[in-house]
């Protein structure tokens, strides 16, 4: 049946090795504990310790409860290890404090695990860990780093008014519907890897939206708070503009989303940030790759801003061009020349950009309309009078590569000044204009 430690003195070790209980074990109003050891206890019920006290070490590592696990109700714990314990219902440690390392590796939770209601907790190791349901960190405090790589969530990770005062690792978390955050302080996420099959909430109507403080290392020195979403993957992002703070730095290489959503109606939905924003947004990671932009751009096309993914894609390619140095090598010289000489022509072959070309065909086709004005040509050849409309359609003539406006212009004109030099030059700039366009069309500038 049951065995039940309510209201009791340990005043050395308890050892429950192995015990196999019926029904549930009581370890609660108020007993006292010293270390207790329930490696691979098999507990058919609950296992209830509430409101009482450990002064050392809570071994349940391995251990199997039938029903809830509750750790709850101003309960005081130094070091647990309950690294590969089994757990068919909910794990519950509500209000209570954890003064030293909570060991959960490899954890099985049947239903939600709940960490709420002004827990304290130091160093926390999720590692491994597999949650049916629910985990709710919500009105708490972690003092210690939680690192929870590789943590299975079948329903919703929900971070709520708590606040983070070390490394917060979630690398390689899977979480099988939201990531929702509201309230509370981080300093430092880490998401890479991550893969949210629904949204990653970073923003609820009507709730405040995460503060991000400077965080402090060992030696004192202090860091801007960093948030790494490296090679993310999520269905929607739910933010808004409030959810990212001038001074929180970004890790956005990878990060893969659908669909871009927002829960603040005034001026908080993407198309009404701007292409200002998003541009802003970019730059807070501080180490540039161009499939952050990639993916804006897409999305952003996706529903229907056409104009705003190109300006993200001009804003990918000039960042691009101005982070190169020109003396560096001689193929960062040649790289960044070839993406000014893109932007200067065709505007990098982006949306109207390409018809920059156009501008310049123009400015070609009249400079050789003035070069054929001051040189002894005119009146020189039968088709070249002191007109401008004969200048105008030679110089337009030359110009275009593989087209032939006028037969006579390449048979009865053979320049005999300087002005054929300038020719010369006129004729491979066409090809190069078209060349040019003809890489922008196909995509290869982009």
């Amino acid at each position: 049946g049951q065995l039940a430690m309510a209201g009791s003195t340990f005043k050395d070790q308890l050892d429950m090795a192995s015990i196999s209980v019926g029904r549930s074990l009581l370890m609660s109003r108020k007993a006292r504990f010293k270390k207790v050891n329930l490696t691979g206890a098999n507990i058919d019920g609950q296992l209830a310790i509430t409101g009482s006290t450990f002064n050392g070490e809570l071994v349940m590592n391995g251990i199997s409860v039938g029903h809830s696990l509750l750790m709850r109700d101003d309960s005081q714990f130094n070091t647990v290890d309950l690294r590969g314990a089994n757990i068919d219902g909910q794990l519950v440690m509500a209000g209570s404090t954890f003064k030293d390392q909570l060991d959960m590796a490899s954890i099985s939770v049947g239903r939600s695990l709940l960490m709420s209601r002004k827990a304290r907790f130091e160093k926390v190791n999720l590692t491994g860990a597999e949650i049916d349901r629910q985990l709710v960190m919500a009105d708490s405090t972690f003092n210690g780093e939680l690192d929870m790589n590789s943590t299975l969530i079948g329903s919703s990770l929900i971070i709520s008014n708590t606040e983070f005062k070390n490394l917060t690792n979630l690398t390689y978390l899977r979480v099988g519907l939201n990531l929702e955050m509201q309230g509370g302080v981080l300093r430092r996420l880490d998401l890479t890897g991550a893969r949210i099959e629904q949204t990653l909430k970073l923003s609820v109507l009507g709730k405040p939206n995460i503060k991000w403080k400077n965080f402090e290392l060992e030696d004192k020195t202090v860091h801007s708070p960093k948030m790494k979403l490296k090679n993310v993957e999520v269905d929607v992002l739910h933010d808004t503009d409030k959810s990212w703070p001038d001074h929180l730095e970004l890790e956005l290489e990878g990060f893969t989303y659908n669909q871009l959503t927002g829960s603040d109606l005034n001026q908080q939905m993407p198309h009404q940030r701007g292409s200002e924003w998003f541009k802003r947004w970019l730059e807070a990671d501080k180490t540039y790759s161009p499939q952050p932009y990639r993916q804006l751009a897409g999305v952003l096309r996706t529903a229907g801003l056409e104009e705003m993914a190109n300006e993200i894609q001009y804003a990918s390619q000039d960042r691009m061009r101005r982070e190169l140095n020109w003396f560096a090598s001689w193929r960062e010289f040649i790289n960044s020349f070839k993406l000014w000489v893109l932007k200067v022509v065709i505007g990098y072959g982006i949306g109207g950009g390409i018809f920059w070309a156009l501008a310049w065909l123009a400015v070609f086709v009249f400079l050789g309309t003035w070069i054929l004005r001051i040189s002894k040509e005119l009146g020189g050849h039968p088709v070249l009078q002191d007109r401008f409309l004969d200048r105008f359609c030679y110089s337009l003539d030359m110009i275009l590569p593989l087209i032939h406006l006028r037969e006579q212009h390449y048979e009865a004109v053979d320049l005999s000044t300087r002005a054929k030099y300038y020719f010369y030059f006129h004729k491979i700039m066409g090809y190069i204009l078209v060349l040019f366009v003809i890489a922008g069309l196909t995509g290869l500038t982009k």
